[in-house]
């Protein structure tokens, strides 16, 4: 799962700033060439299964885990929580702490962006650098959760990274320089790779049907987004920026004391 995270957030690193020089270029031209990506991504599953043929076997001992998946996952870490006591009990609070996560991405993705350019005039390329380092630090970030195991089935963490969360949404008013978004942004990534990682483990720790585990982890994901990108769109043209970042704070700050009630309310098998 490291791996997976490290390579589709390694993908969106160079976009938001090369985005941006292109937008001072040609409001058109990240379209097209997003467009033409598009195509060629699309069009390496089918070249590559007629140049390697090896693409379209299925690899040995797929049938037979597939005959008994506590027995796929044997050796995994997920798998010995199967054996050992099903699910993991921190799904529950995992997921509301992507949804933290997701709900200030929403205002800094699509609202933060037109407000550094409206109020501080800061470049399309600047603001692109911005969402660049947060990209960055959140690839590295990970890279090292997908190695360090520490935080396996502990609440402790997950408080403490949502506290973090909380701490960096509440300096974000108090930003107007470009030098201080840079350590922000950066740190703002690195939570959020935390937050999703640790969702996206004890989501599918000792789940025996994975495929529901992954939709109900990306639905979460999409219901903080949407609603950060609505809610906090609304209240920063209603009222102000400032705002819409204190109420990504209270979200996540209500949302912690409910991950925190489901934590004591399930066991822990031994480990707080």
């Amino acid at each position: 799962m490291g791996r997976f995270n490290f390579s589709w957030s390694f993908g969106g690193i160079l976009s938001p700033y090369l985005g941006g020089l292109m937008v001072e270029a040609d409001f058109r031209l990240p379209f097209i060439v997003a467009a033409v990506l598009l195509l060629l991504a699309g069009l390496l599953m089918p070249l590559g299964s007629r140049l390697y043929p090896a693409f379209r076997q299925r690899p040995d001992g797929v049938e037979s885990a597939k005959a008994s998946p506590a027995g796929s996952a044997a050796g995994s870490v997920a798998g010995s929580a199967a054996s050992s006591g099903g699910p993991s009990p921190l799904r529950y609070a995992a997921r509301l702490a992507v949804v933290s996560a997701y709900f200030l991405s929403g205002s800094i993705l699509f609202i933060f962006p037109a407000f550094a350019k409206e109020s501080f005039g800061f470049s399309e390329s600047l603001i692109g650098s911005f969402l660049l380092v947060r990209m960055a630090a959140a690839t590295l970030g990970f890279n090292l959760w997908g190695r360090w195991t520490f935080w396996h089935f502990r609440f402790w963490p997950l408080a403490a990274g949502t506290l973090l969360l909380v701490g960096l949404i509440l300096l974000f008013p108090a930003m107007s320089f470009p030098w201080q978004f840079y350590p922000l942004f950066a740190a703002a990534g690195a939570v959020f790779s935390f937050l999703y990682s640790y969702a996206l483990f004890h989501g599918v720790a000792g789940s025996l049907n994975r495929e529901r585990s992954m939709t109900i982890h990306e639905a979460a994901i999409n219901i903080g987004l949407l609603s950060g990108t609505v809610l906090g769109g609304w209240v920063s043209e209603t009222w102000s920026m400032a705002t819409a970042f204190r109420l990504c704070a209270a979200v996540a700050a209500a949302l912690l004391l409910v991950q925190g009630v489901l934590a004591l309310r399930e066991p822990l098998r031994g480990k707080v």
